[in-house]
């Protein structure tokens, strides 16, 4: 006695699984490349008691082209600028009842996540408050008020110590 066993095929489901295959394929293709060739700024607006600041407006500028991409902070203070080309930018943080913080010369490589966050301070609108940043250096990931002051290299500033380790 010879048992024979038939197998049937459900060609809709195959083919429907070989598209969902090819496009899952595709799409990971898709992510992989973007972030290969890109960057992302964010980070987190306060003000000076700490509490996040809604609504801000942060303007991210390249400083070799001009162009700029502009945004808002959500209800939690964070903002977000994905897929950003490699290049050196200002980022200018405005709210109405705040005085004005820029960050400039910010360097973002391919691959990376740059952290620009500000406490700002309650003045007027009139009063810019700047940070600069030595080119190659770290960006302070989370900005404490005593080096929005003023900020210069300290004594014995090592170049490849980033800017936030303890001094």
């Amino acid at each position: 006695m010879h048992l024979r066993c038939k197998t049937y095929v459900n060609w809709g489901t195959a083919l429907i699984c070989a598209v969902a295959l090819c496009l899952f394929a595709a799409n990971t293709v898709k992510v992989y490349g973007q972030s290969s060739s890109t960057g992302t700024v964010s980070g987190t607006i306060l003000d000076n008691s700490g509490a996040a600041v809604p609504g801000a407006d942060i303007t991210l500028t390249n400083v070799s082209t001009a162009g700029a991409r502009a945004t808002k902070s959500n209800k939690t203070g964070q903002y977000i600028f994905a897929f950003v080309e490699p290049g050196t930018y200002n980022i200018t943080v405005t709210k109405k009842g705040f005085q004005t913080v820029n960050f400039n010369n910010q360097v973002v490589r391919i691959g990376t996540q740059l952290t620009v966050s500000a406490k700002m301070q309650v003045g007027a609108v009139s009063t810019t408050v700047t940070v600069t940043s030595t080119p190659g250096a770290s960006t302070i990931p989370e900005f404490h008020e005593r080096a929005v002051v003023g900020l210069q290299s300290p004594a014995g500033y090592d170049e490849g110590r980033p800017l936030h380790a303890s001094w």
